[in-house]
Order: structure tokens, then C-alpha cells, then sequence
């Protein structure tokens, strides 16, 4: 099991934060202690898990963790999920780039986690579509990346587009190179543009491809809508998501 996951790709929309708060929850749930590190300006992972009533003023981003030199573990407040802790986002965090841009990714993030390893079971960064120095450190500190891609040919680009940086990155710096799978989200097999989607995955990724993918159904939309995950309300995604879980745990099964 990788102890440092990503879930994104860059192109938004593709539905990552839904995947990142219901995954991380899901692995809680499992009793793992879990980290999610919202490296997000945008936040929604940090409102979806964040407690109600919580002050937000307080709370250290990852502009804290590089600002004064931090670990992790250091940022890290826990969820209304047990077993599941979150760096938080705020807007503000979008000025860390100007504190990390001539820092070396390879060791950039890795080096603000070595004591969040020693305390969490498995840490998840949520990251935005781009690919700034900051998020390519976040990049090469991951042990597996899922790319989430919805069914269209702007997506599909995105999955191609970061494939090549990550390879660019890892080439650059000498890094080991992650595992990257690519996940079908918001899929709907009525729809054209999923099926011929699909068939373009599987043809030019097909040892990539995973061999499920999330569908695109009212219930998924109205979690999405309400903040909420899988272990807050039973939907047709529980089942999905426990299989991308299953698949973190033993990748081996997409074989």
C-alpha cells in the first residue's frame, strides 16, 4: 500500500475533490489513520471534512508549513471523520508558491513529511490543475497517482499533459517514477462521449486504465452538492469508491 497518494490531474472539473474526501474517508473508516493534505487554493476538501463549528482563523495551510518551516504533521487538525486529519486550505495559500519556486521538487515536499509518515498510516494530497514548481514537488513525493478523467477529449488531454511533466520532472531530477493509473469518472454509458472516451483510454492506456469507473448519477451529483461522502450517506458510488480503495491496497488487482 503506497503511504503517499494523489488524486488529480490538470484540468478541473474532473470531479478529484469528491474523490480525494470520499477515499480519504473510506480508508479512515478502515482504520488507518489518514492525512489529507489540501494543497487546493479553492478548499472544497477543507469545507467537505472540516467540523461545523470550528474557527477557521487559526488554522496553518501549507503557506504556514513553508513560510516557518513546518512539518506536516505540524498543520495537521482532525476532521469530523475518525482516524481522518487534514492540512487545511485557505486562499491565502496561494502565496506559498513565491516562498518554494526556486526550492528543488524533488525534495521540496518530502523533506515536510517526516514526521507525518511516522504518525499517519497513508497521506493524500489533493492538489489543483496546474503544475507549478510547488505542485510538481507534490508530484514526485507520491507513490501512486490516480488521474481522475471525465468523458471528454479536453480531460484526455490533461491525463496526456501530465503524464509527460511527471516523466519530464522525474527525468530532470532523478526520482523514481510514480505509479500512475488513470480512473473514468462521471461515467455514463448512454452518453457518447463516454463510450468513445472510454475506448480511447483503452486503447493508448490499457495497462493504465482502471477496470472500473465512477458513474455519472444523480447520487454522486447530490454528494457532490451537499459536501458530503459515502460514510455520511449510502449512495451507488460507495461501491466504486470501496474498489478504488481495494485497489490502493493492492494494485495488483487491475490485472
Amino acid at each position: 500500500m503506497p503511504k503517499t497518494l494523489t488524486i488529480a490531474t490538470q484540468k478541473g472539473g474532473v470531479g478529484k475533490t469528491f474523490l480525494n474526501t470520499n477515499v480519504a474517508a473510506m480508508l479512515a473508516s478502515r482504520c488507518l489513520k489518514t492525512l489529507l493534505i489540501d494543497a487546493d487554493p479553492e478548499s472544497c476538501s477543507t469545507h467537505t471534512l472540516l467540523p461545523e463549528n470550528i474557527s477557521t482563523t487559526d488554522l496553518k495551510t501549507m503557506l504556514e508549513v513553508f513560510q516557518h518551516d513546518l512539518d506536516f504533521a505540524d498543520a495537521a487538525i482532525e476532521t469530523r471523520i475518525p482516524n481522518l486529519s487534514i492540512v487545511p486550505c485557505k486562499a491565502k495559500a496561494r502565496r506559498t508558491e513565491r516562498f518554494t519556486i526556486h526550492e528543488n521538487p524533488k525534495l521540496l515536499v518530502k523533506k515536510k513529511l517526516e514526521k507525518a509518515k511516522q504518525k499517519f498510516d497513508v497521506i493524500i494530497f489533493d492538489l489543483p490543475p496546474s503544475f507549478t514548481n510547488l505542485i510538481s514537488s507534490f508530484y514526485l513525493a507520491s507513490e501512486m497517482i490516480i488521474q481522475p478523467c471525465e468523458p471528454s477529449i479536453y480531460a484526455e488531454e490533461s491525463i496526456d499533459l501530465t503524464f509527460a511533466d511527471i516523466a519530464e520532472e522525474c527525468e530532470r531530477y532523478e526520482c523514481k517514477h510514480p505509479d500512475i493509473y488513470i480512473l473514468l469518472n462521471l461515467y455514463r454509458e448512454s452518453e457518447r462521449a463516454s463510450r468513445d472516451t472510454k475506448e480511447s483510454l483503452e486503447k493508448r492506456y490499457k495497462e493504465k486504465l482502471l477496470p472500473f469507473q465512477i458513474n455519472k448519477s444523480q447520487d454522486v451529483l447530490n454528494l457532490i452538492n451537499a459536501g458530503l461522502t459515502t460514510l455520511d450517506v449510502k449512495t451507488s458510488a460507495s461501491e466504486p469508491i470501496s474498489r478504488l480503495v481495494d485497489f490502493i491496497f493492492n494494485k495488483n488487482i487491475i490485472q
